[in-house]
């Protein structure tokens, strides 16, 4: 229909994991983080918005890495097998 909207407001926090923001978390938002991290790791831009970020840092260290890269995947495996447990709840369990 080619109609732009306009965001009145805040946009919502994206959840916790959910980096790429399709309503799921999974190996793709473990892809954007890790190139994320590679990226500033190289001194460079992560190319993360602060939404992005703040959904990065799943271990609540301030920062994101590899580490948090890992734990969506343990997240997304423990999901996909049937895991009921939303992803706080799962990462308070380790």
């Amino acid at each position: 229909y080619g109609r732009k909207f306009e965001v009145i407001g805040e946009s919502p926090a994206l959840p916790l994991g959910n980096i790429n923001g399709d309503e799921s978390i999974g190996a793709t938002d473990a892809a954007l983080l890790l190139s994320a991290a590679a990226a500033a790791g190289a001194g460079g831009e992560s190319g993360l918005t602060a939404e992005q970020i703040a959904a990065a840092d799943l271990d609540g260290n301030g920062s994101f890495d590899a580490s948090d890269a890992s734990l969506i995947l343990m997240y997304a495996a423990y999901s996909g097998v049937g895991g009921e447990l939303g992803i706080t709840e799962f990462l308070a369990k380790l």
